[in-house]
């Protein structure tokens, strides 16, 4: 943004730029410019017409201001001006525009099996069509190889106030180390196509995937039962943990790196029961 002309004192060309924040305040655009040499204030001029200004900030001496309690989903047009003992620049500078900065509220659902894919829904404000949706990877939990344990694709803004996308909790297939189970906090950051962005962290609840404990898929038989063979599996690998030999990736029910007490619970809570269609029952193994 910049100023065309100023009032006496002399003044440099003005940049201004619309810039983000993680702050989740409601209605929110936060202005940055370059400061004007001689300038002891300045104000700012915005409304929702082009040139058309219903609000004014008087930011005093500041080069940035976050303007709040504005309407979302709305665009906005922006506006300085300059001022000092001798008055205020006869002209505005040159207009910037945009939404108040995009507002994650809540993530819908927020618990997951492991190895579950699910189609989410992040709701809140400010969505522009052709926005990302991000996770920061130092917030999403990884394997023994670094590679990240929640994936996420398919992202599609329905509206300016909804986003769906598919969350996957990996591994999808047997033979790897699970998604341990417990909560996490997953940081999420929507980006919109003018790369302003809001950022906000999502508790991840990770459940238990009761297939699991159906250790043995080997023998045929006994798929989708619970029994002797599985608890065999377990104490072979009991004690071990990931790295070692004997460290069976199945038996680490819980996914938290070690076959122990904790995997052998699980184990017990589903011994002698069977999956039909209903899900787990010892009356499916009739």
């Amino acid at each position: 943004m910049r100023i065309c002309r100023s009032f006496p004192l002399p003044f440099l060309l003005l940049g201004l730029v619309l810039i983000s924040a993680p702050a989740l305040r409601a209605g929110t655009i936060c202005l940055a410019w370059d400061p004007a040499p001689g300038a002891t204030g300045y104000r700012v001029h915005y409304g929702t017409s082009p040139g058309q200004y219903t609000g004014i900030e008087d930011v005093g001496s500041g080069t940035q201001v976050d303007l709040e309690g504005l309407n979302d989903c709305t665009t906005y047009y922006l506006a300085v001006k300059a001022y000092n003992q001798d008055g205020e620049s006869a002209d505005f500078s040159n207009e910037v525009s945009g939404w108040p900065r995009p507002r994650i509220t809540s993530l819908d659902p927020g618990d997951f099996a492991q190895g579950e894919q699910v189609t989410v829904d992040l709701l809140g404000a400010n969505f522009q069509q052709g926005a990302e949706l991000l996770i920061d990877p130092s917030s999403v939990p990884t394997d023994a190889s670094d590679h990240p344990l929640v994936r996420l694709e398919n992202v599609v803004v329905l509206s300016c106030n909804r986003i769906q996308a598919l969350i996957t909790v990996e591994p999808t297939a047997r033979g790897l180390r699970a998604m341990e189970v417990g909560e996490f906090s997953l940081q999420m950051e929507v980006r919109n196509p003018d790369t302003v962005f809001g950022a906000r962290s999502e508790l991840l609840e990770v459940v238990f995937d009761a297939s699991r404990a159906d250790i043995n898929r080997s023998d045929s038989t006994t798929t989708d039962r619970v029994d002797g063979k599985d608890l065999s599996w377990l104490t072979y690998s009991h004690g071990s943990v990931e790295g070692e030999p004997y460290y069976i990736a199945d038996a680490d029910l819980n996914g938290d790196g070690q076959v122990d007490g904790v995997d052998l619970s699980w184990l017990a809570a589903r011994f002698g029961q069977c999956r039909d269609g209903a899900g787990w029952s010892a009356s499916a193994c009739e």
